[in-house]
């Protein structure tokens, strides 16, 4: 099995910050039992 990890790198202030976090969610989902859950940030 081949592997890869990836990750995304965002400014605090980021104008597509909705995109990205539904692209993670995405991933995450993708990657099953891999997948890492994203923190929550207020």
């Amino acid at each position: 099995q081949v592997t890869r990890q990836i990750g995304i790198v965002e400014r605090t202030a980021a104008p597509r910050a909705e995109i990205i976090a539904l692209l993670h969610a995405v991933l995450a989902d993708l990657c099953g039992d891999y997948g890492v859950v994203r923190p929550i940030r207020s």
